[in-house]
């Protein structure tokens, strides 16, 4: 249930983060493009962060280089979207990228701080 409640926050921050962004490219594309390549890292490093800790929870054994490896990825997956807003700053915000970066986890902050004010859970 609660797989399943993450998983509807994600889509709908990454929902409404395209819509943003859509909006923020007819304004200015490298706004938009910015923040839709952070949306899509963010995106990638939650999915790739969760099925770590699923991992890690059903078998139980934490092993330093699995855990060292996917450390590396995440972060190499986030030095990547800046490298290519400082590469290409015509086409690419970099403070966009860093606001696509925060998003998806901003919405699940905000979302439990909800249910943590009204008493109750998903």
């Amino acid at each position: 249930m609660k797989k399943d409640y993450i998983q509807q926050l994600q889509i709908r921050a990454f929902s409404v983060g395209c819509i943003i962004a859509l909006i923020l490219g007819l304004w200015q594309l490298k706004y938009g493009l910015g923040l839709l390549l952070g949306l899509i890292i963010s995106q990638i490093n939650f999915i790739i962060r969760q099925n770590y800790v699923d991992e890690l929870l059903f078998r139980g054994s934490f092993t330093l280089s699995l855990f060292m490896f996917n450390t590396m990825i995440n972060y190499g997956l986030m030095i990547l979207a800046f490298t290519i807003a400082v590469i290409w700053p015509q086409y690419f915000s970099i403070y966009m990228v860093g606001l696509g970066l925060l998003v998806l986890k901003l919405v699940l902050y905000l979302s439990e701080m909800k249910f943590k004010k009204k008493g109750s859970r998903p």
